[in-house]
């Protein structure tokens, strides 16, 4: 989900951002799909 993504990686900052914003999207992207 784009927007998940995009939300994780506001929440984020930087190189740390980027991790979260992945692993926030595939988690829920996981969830949502199951």
């Amino acid at each position: 989900m784009v927007i998940v993504d995009f939300a994780s990686l506001i929440a984020g900052s930087g190189v740390t951002g980027v991790n979260w914003g992945n692993l926030g999207a595939a988690s829920l992207e996981s969830i949502l799909n199951a």
